[in-house]
């Protein structure tokens, strides 16, 4: 699991058992800082990196919505 997922969740896990209020607010770009057009061959790195960001937060058993 991302490190970063891995401490919200532990974080908003002991909020909700000890009955805190407790806010998390998900900043990210619509797209990586990489030169050029999400469509152009030349950009898998960022269609990588998107993939990579799409896992983290929705997809898979690890995902921080399915956790």
């Amino acid at each position: 699991m991302n490190t970063i997922v891995g401490a919200l969740l532990k974080k908003i896990s002991k909020a909700m058992v000890e009955d805190l209020e407790f806010k998390v607010c998900i900043v990210l770009p619509l797209l990586p800082g990489f030169e050029g057009e999400i469509t152009e061959k030349t950009a898998n790195v960022m269609r990588i990196q998107l993939g990579w960001e799409y896992s983290t937060i929705s997809k898979g058993q690890d995902s921080m919505i399915e956790v």
